[in-house]
């Protein structure tokens, strides 16, 4: 399945409406995403929630370990930005969750039309599973980064995501895709 048209549900608040108009996105900070089962990892056949380090421990000390790439990756983690976009536009539970209960809109992105590659090449496909990601299974830290980022558990499969994952930090940015609205 390709990326040629992905679809942004919105809420219609006032921040929405600003952002439609002044050609913004606003990407959620990681801690907000909505699958209790997002950011958790496997280390050493422990299951660990990222957030957990990030709140409790301030990511110095637990009882296993912390390897300085996994320091690096909760460093990146807390302050990381997701773009969570749908393959579809009719989905009526997306329509009641994320669009304030059919009250909102849906955005269409044809990124066939895209000039930026940086946006394209970080925007992937969730994959559904109830497996978490173990990092034993990684010899490289950004693949392992990558697979955390983009796997939900299999109950939101029905959401059909993908994600930009690239951006920065959590907030309003201004879209480089191409203009929102010409």
């Amino acid at each position: 399945m390709s990326k040629d048209k992905l679809y942004k549900y919105r809420s219609g608040s006032t921040r929405d409406i600003e952002a439609l108009m002044n050609n913004q996105f606003y990407a959620s900070s990681i801690e907000k995403l909505n699958d209790i089962h997002e950011g958790k990892i496997v280390i050493d056949n422990q299951e660990i929630k990222l957030l957990d380090l990030l709140v409790k421990n301030n990511g110095s000390s637990f009882n296993i370990s912390i390897e300085k790439n996994l320091e690096d990756f909760i460093r990146i983690y807390k302050k990381s930005g997701v773009y969570s976009l749908s393959k579809c536009y009719n989905n009526e539970l997306l329509w009641a969750y994320y669009a304030d209960s059919h009250k909102g809109f849906c955005i269409e992105y044809d990124f066939s039309k895209s000039c930026d590659s940086a946006f394209l090449r970080g925007t992937a496909k969730v994959e559904y599973t109830n497996e978490k990601p173990c990092k034993d299974q990684f010899d490289d830290m950004g693949e392992y980064e990558s697979k955390v980022m983009l796997t939900k558990s299999e109950c939101w499969s029905y959401e059909k995501e993908w994600r930009s994952r690239k951006i920065a930090e959590y907030g309003l940015w201004k879209s480089k895709i191409y203009p929102i609205i010409d």
